[in-house]
């Protein structure tokens, strides 16, 4: 499977599929075909027939370090039955498939059993957007193999909790998503910001996401993803403070450290290691 950074996952509308390339151009760590959200009721099966015709042709762009990926329509409605079951049939390969109002990890692991059975060999990505997705997200987190990412879908959720689609008002939400993407080792990225206009809020919501833990953010608009990435990408400070902290822990062989009077121990040598690998990724060292 391919494995960008994963900073960032832009939205390309599936029945536009000219947009597809633009995203890829503006550099998205992950492009996701879209045939959910952005694509109105009587749009959806022109949007699933694009998606089958840019999923069965060879990406001339496949260099370039992205994924592609495809968001289908949620599983309880024959728009996203009939989304799975093209995939299926036709043994198509995105890198994942973009789950939607996931509730539980039953649903996810029935996807990973249609999937065994059609032969198709791609990741899953699953949406936690609604109050029961959020109860059970941590068994969620675990239900199958194919699993590699979470992201955090706060629009819906905002809706279905009554409350603001404010930073405070959903921090618990994302805490506990990202607690759940903790347990099982996946990626796990923030909503986007809805203000397609305002990117200084864009840049200071990315920030305050990396702070508590997400990996990266979804984008709505090439113009954000910029921000996004400055903020989920290791500034050379960074990666020259990881690389004294592995040097001195190294000399400490195995043991407690010092470092600009901080005590090094084995987990901040590993969360040092990871900026290194991220920067490594990306072609900063």
């Amino acid at each position: 499977m391919r494995k960008s950074a994963r900073r960032s996952l832009l939205f390309a509308p599936a029945h536009h599929p000219g947009l597809l390339a633009k995203a890829v151009a503006k550099g998205a760590d992950i492009v996701c075909i879209e045939c959910e959200d952005a694509v109105a009721a009587h749009k959806k099966a022109e949007a699933r027939a694009e998606m089958i015709s840019l999923l069965s042709s060879p990406s001339p762009e496949r260099d370039t370090g992205y994924e592609r990926i495809v968001r289908i329509n949620a599983l309880d409605t024959e728009e996203g039955q009939a989304d799975l079951q093209a995939i299926c049939t036709y043994r198509l390969a995105p890198d994942a498939i973009l789950l939607p109002k996931i509730d539980t990890a039953g649903q996810l692991s029935a996807v990973a059993d249609r999937l065994d059975a059609a032969g198709v060999r791609c990741e899953l990505m699953a949406l936690i957007e609604t109050a029961l997705g959020l109860e059970h997200v941590a068994d969620i987190a675990t239900s199958t193999d194919r699993l590699s990412l979470l992201l955090f879908g706060g629009v819906d959720l905002s809706c279905e909790l009554g409350c603001e689609m404010s930073w405070m008002a959903l921090l618990y939400a994302r805490q506990r998503t990202i607690h759940a993407a903790a347990l099982a080792s996946l990626d796990v990225l923030d909503m986007p910001h809805v203000n397609i206009t305002s990117l200084h809020e864009v840049a200071e919501e990315a920030a305050k996401a990396r702070e508590i833990g997400f990996t990266g953010k979804a984008a709505i608009h090439p113009a954000q993803l910029e921000s996004i990435h400055q903020a989920f990408s290791p500034t050379q400070q960074q990666i020259q403070n990881a690389q004294d902290i592995i040097t001195a822990y190294n000399k400490a062989e195995g043991g407690a450290a010092l470092f600009d009077g901080k005590l090094i121990e084995k987990p901040v040598q590993a969360q040092a290691q990871s900026v290194l690998d991220k920067a490594d990724m990306l072609g900063l060292i």
